[in-house]
């Protein structure tokens, strides 16, 4: 399987730079874990990053390592989506605290210059949320408040998505594959998971850990959509082969960020 692997990496590489060479031998280790989770590993074609295909209980979902799609992730990012046509109502957001603050500048300073009295559709949707949405006071998850923020349009929405198990792997996954001062992003938008980090080598291990926070996540999402306190119907099952220009949260595949 390794040489298969090898051989594949040689014919396929992409350019004569020898970093560029070192980074895409350096996938070798991501498509053999891949492999060994049943998992399908591609490259993308400009060879600027990979995509992994997966399934959770029956449910497809995507891993994508590649350029950053947002101005608050510099270089390399990991990107993780499932579709679960969770109710249109439940829009929940988990995000760092560096991050937080970082978005609440930025807000602040775009609205306050132009005197804008309305938030603008073209900003990232972490923008919009952290502008309009009310955060949540993590009162039952103290262990996370030193670290992370949770804002949905009903916080008894994120504070139930957080109880139990997402609470346990996100602490889990901040002390083994985290790095506090780098973006991330988990949020439920559209009947859609996704999650987003700042990541600048994908070993497995890491991907991994955050494949396994990923699918907590799903999991629990899951579990609140159930709830008899979330309104709002089940959203539509979309086409997989559009996911990427489905929304804003997730444009087309390793475009350039603006």
């Amino acid at each position: 399987m390794l040489e298969k692997l090898k051989r594949f990496f040689n014919r396929e590489r992409v350019g004569p730079s020898e970093a560029g060479a070192l980074l895409v031998n350096s996938w070798l280790d991501v498509a053999e874990w891949a492999g060994a989770c049943r998992y399908h590993f591609k490259r993308t074609r400009d060879g600027q990053g990979f995509v992994v295909d997966a399934s959770f209980e029956g449910q497809p979902w995507r891993l994508e390592w590649g350029p950053s799609q947002r101005p608050y992730i510099d270089g390399h990012e990991l990107r993780l989506r499932m579709e679960l046509m969770l109710p249109s109502g439940l829009q929940m957001l988990v995000l760092n605290r560096v991050l937080l603050e970082s978005l609440e500048n930025e807000s602040f300073e775009r609205y306050t210059e132009v005197n804008q009295t309305q938030v603008d559709v073209s900003t990232s949707e972490e923008m919009r949320w952290v502008a309009l949405f009310a955060a949540s006071d993590l009162a039952t998850q103290r262990s996370l408040k030193p670290h992370f923020a949770a804002l949905s349009r009903s916080p008894a929405h994120v504070d139930a998505w957080l109880q139990g198990a997402l609470t346990a792997a996100l602490t889990r996954t901040m002390a083994a594959a985290m790095k506090p001062e780098l973006p991330f992003v988990l949020l439920t938008l559209r009947g859609r998971v996704y999650m987003r980090t700042a990541l600048a080598q994908p070993a497995p291990a890491v991907l991994n850990a955050m494949a396994s926070l990923f699918t907590t996540a799903c999991t629990e999402a899951l579990r609140v959509s159930k709830s008899n306190f979330v309104e709002g119907t089940p959203s539509e099952a979309a086409d997989t082969s559009k996911l990427g220009d489905a929304s804003t949260a997730w444009p087309s595949p390793f475009k350039a960020k603006k």
